[in-house]
């Protein structure tokens, strides 16, 4: 689970350096927003999963 967020981190930088590079071609630029757009979900889903299924107190620490 460990390699997995930080390949998602590491992504996410990625895409964050492309997605301003990738507005002269219109296409890969969609692309580049729906990949972030997905990856933010998926964060999103993983810290809740933490939260609710494995009872990680990593949210509790992010929050309160």
């Amino acid at each position: 689970m460990e390699m997995v967020s930080k390949a998602l981190h590491w992504s996410c930088y990625g895409v964050l350096l492309l997605l301003p590079l990738s507005e002269v071609a219109g296409n890969s630029h969609q692309l580049f927003k729906m990949v972030l757009f997905l990856q933010v979900l998926l964060h999103v889903g993983a810290s809740l999963s933490q939260y609710s299924v494995f009872k990680s107190i990593v949210f509790k620490r992010i929050w309160w």
